[in-house]
């Protein structure tokens, strides 16, 4: 009976999934619907059930939001899941670790529910909704919880000419219904069930019946829910012996007649037989009852452990069974976060690169900018009428000059260089950096003008390292190399001869009046004079390596930046 119970729910949940898919195919293609079974969903308390929903047409959830709910509740959310993961942090309490979607169906547009180890307060209507639909789309499944139990059936003795059964079963939800039934399966009459609930709301129920003796004495308790579909039943074999038996003879008027004393005698011994024989059968009948009553105990008592043992051993493989599903969810929310900060960091270095790219070529841009401005006369001098076209035309080939200013280059006859230079001051450093690299393919030998710009920058930070450290260097360096330094600088074309004689006949403050001359000579004597003192300091021991720390070019840099 109770397969055939299971079989009929299976087939009531196909026929659903085949309404479901017939309505879906009746849906319009350019609406997405959230479809979900219409009859109640069925499970037991400790199974593990699905609430089946879906969209329709079949659409990827994978990128949507999907929540489930339950209405009546305060704390609503059920289970949410949205960014490609779930997201529980506001999920009721009472169904922490029990919940979870089939993330690899979600791509055919498949969002149910599944829900481990059943509890009676599961019970319930579950909202299915998918909150990034045109309309607010959901849909409702309803939660039909159920519970059942194995009844027990016992014997309770003798009652006129029958015998008292006694039938048992608690722990069901909702309240089941008791049937007594004979081994024809005719419902036999019986006395009203006792009915009782524990604190759970699960109830017990108690119920009596007497039989008579038949062929074969087989009689069954069934304790049936509707609701649930469930039927669970047991069957007893009452023994021949648990019925009362009567006892009785007749004596004829013809013996009696015949002899008074055999008469008297025949019934003394008569009666004392039968005493003896209904002493001895009324306690062999005792003594077996209560054996077999004994036994009826332990059996009843050995089922409860097995149950309860069974049941613990199923309770124990589900606990085991979530902690390696958090298990694995935490691994691979693990490898998530390892992932992410793995393509976070390619990210980063890619971004870091970039942005040096674009520094450096800002850098050459501006570097080429300064050039042109610098060396504009050159440039004009340099450069033709007819180059001057060309560069015209390529600049605007390349997007940095209007058509409307190329002609205008084009027109003048006689300035056309002029009116170039005209247009690159209003276009700023990116069109002048592109003037400079058309003009350096045009005129290769004009990249000495680099070369020219890039000394001058190392002068000024010679100079610039000079004047900083002017202190230290007089100093460090004392009046004999002040001479020598100054005897260079004068070989080399940067002091005159009245320059270094002014230093030598200075006797004690040479160096103060080796920076006088130095002050008025600019940029290229002081930096004339920080390569002789490398020179001159390099050679020497403990004093050279001090200054050289000192006046190192990288590092009088170094502390200018900062």
């Amino acid at each position: 009976m109770e397969d055939h119970g299971m079989r009929a729910e299976v087939w009531g949940s196909i026929s659903q999934l085949v309404i479901c898919l017939v309505l879906a195919q009746l849906t319009p293609a350019n609406m997405v619907q959230v479809v979900g079974q219409t009859e109640p969903v069925i499970a037991l308390v400790g199974d593990d059930v699905i609430l089946p929903c879906s969209l329709n047409p079949m659409t990827s959830a994978k990128d949507q939001s999907v929540n489930w709910l339950r209405p009546d509740m305060n704390l609503k959310d059920v289970h949410y899941y949205r960014d490609g993961r779930d997201s529980n942090d506001d999920q009721n309490p009472s169904y922490s670790g029990r919940t979870s979607l089939f993330k690899e169906e979600l791509n055919n547009g498949n969002i149910s529910l599944k829900l481990t180890i059943i509890k009676l307060t599961d019970a319930g209507n579950y909202s299915c909704y998918v909150p990034s639909l045109d309309r607010d789309q959901k849909a409702t499944i309803e939660l039909t919880v159920g519970a059942v139990s194995q009844p027990v059936i016992s014997v309770l003795g003798p009652k006129d000419d029958g015998v008292v059964l006694k039938c048992e079963s608690g722990g069901w939800y909702p309240e089941p219904k008791m049937t007594w039934l004979d081994s024809d399966g005719s419902i036999l009459p019986d006395g009203p069930t006792e009915t009782q609930t524990d604190s759970e709301g699960r109830y017990t129920l108690r119920g009596e019946v007497t039989v008579k003796k038949t062929e074969n004495n087989r009689f069954t308790c069934r304790v049936n829910q509707q609701q649930i579909n469930k039927i669970k039943e047991i069957l007893i074999d009452v023994p021949d012996e648990a019925f009362a038996k009567s006892h009785g003879g007749l004596i004829t008027d013809e013996a009696f007649a015949k002899s008074r004393g055999g008469l008297i005698a025949g019934v003394f011994i008569a009666v004392l037989v039968a005493v003896v024989a209904a002493g001895v059968g009324v306690f062999m009948w005792r003594k077996k009852k209560e054996t077999k009553k004994v036994l009826e105990e332990k059996e009843v008592e050995l089922k409860e452990v097995c149950s309860e043992k069974g049941e613990k051993e199923k309770l124990l493989e589900e606990q085991e069974k979530q902690l390696k599903e958090k298990e694995k969810l935490l691994k691979k929310q693990l490898e998530d976060m390892e992932r992410a900060k793995q393509e976070q960091e390619k990210l980063l270095k890619q971004q870091l690169e970039e942005q040096k790219k674009q520094l450096k070529q800002q850098q050459e841009e501006e570097n080429a900018a300064v050039l042109v401005d610098k060396h504009r006369e050159k440039i004009i001098d340099v450069v033709d009428n007819h180059m001057a076209k060309v560069i015209a035309e390529d600049l605007n080939e390349q997007g940095f000059i209007t058509k409307e200013v190329m002609n205008k280059v084009k027109s003048s006859k006689t300035k056309r260089v002029s009116e170039l230079f005209k247009a690159l001051d209003s276009g700023g450093i990116k069109v002048k950096s592109a003037f400079y690299n058309i003009l350096l393919k045009h005129y290769q030998h004009l990249s000495k003008l680099e070369n020219m710009f890039t000394k001058k920058v190392k002068d000024q930070d010679a100079a610039v390292l000079v004047d900083r450290n002017r202190e230290k260097i007089i100093d460090v360096v004392d009046n004999y190399m002040a001479k020598v330094i100054a005897e260079d600088l004068n070989e080399q074309g940067f002091f005159t001869e009245e320059m270094m004689n002014k230093v030598k006949s200075s006797k004690t403050k040479r160096m103060s009046e080796l920076f006088k001359a130095l002050d008025s000579g600019g940029i290229k004597v002081k930096s004339a004079f920080y390569n002789i003192l490398l020179k001159h300091y390099q050679r020497q021991s403990k004093l050279d390596v001090k200054l050289f720390d000192k006046l190192s070019l990288g590092s009088g840099l170094e502390s200018k930046n900062t």
